[in-house]
């Protein structure tokens, strides 16, 4: 999650260069532990990159082949584009370590159950 709070803040800036995004998009479009599955990237690609119509569902197979349309978008992206794209990740990545954040507060189901949660509780 480290790599995430980074690029959040990188994306914070209002003049960053399209390399970043583009850099940046990369790794979140490749990434397994944002997207367990390709199909999981369909809803994210359109609203994020503001495409008008959705890919065909062979480009989704592959997340390289995907990375390279949305490099190409980002690429051909005037400056009120690419505002609106870096806005999108960064609400992405903002609300994906918030989630994240509020799943590891919640304790875990061990095989001894709440005894030992209220126990480590009580140690605190």
């Amino acid at each position: 999650m480290n790599d995430f709070i980074i690029y959040v803040n990188e994306l914070k800036e209002k003049n960053i260069e399209k390399y970043k995004i583009i850099g940046i998009s990369c790794f979140v479009i490749l990434s397994t532990t944002l997207f367990k599955s390709n199909k999981d990237l369909k809803p994210f690609i359109p609203d994020c990159f503001l495409l008008n119509e959705q890919y065909k569902d062979y480009v989704y197979d592959s997340r390289t082949v995907l990375v390279s349309r949305i490099c190409r978008v980002i690429y051909e992206s005037d400056d009120s584009k690419l505002n609106s794209i870096r806005k999108n990740l960064h609400f992405f990545l903002v609300n994906k370590i918030n989630n994240s954040n509020t799943n590891t507060n919640t304790p875990k189901k061990s095989s001894s159950g709440i005894k030992e949660w209220m126990g480590s509780k009580n140690n605190e």
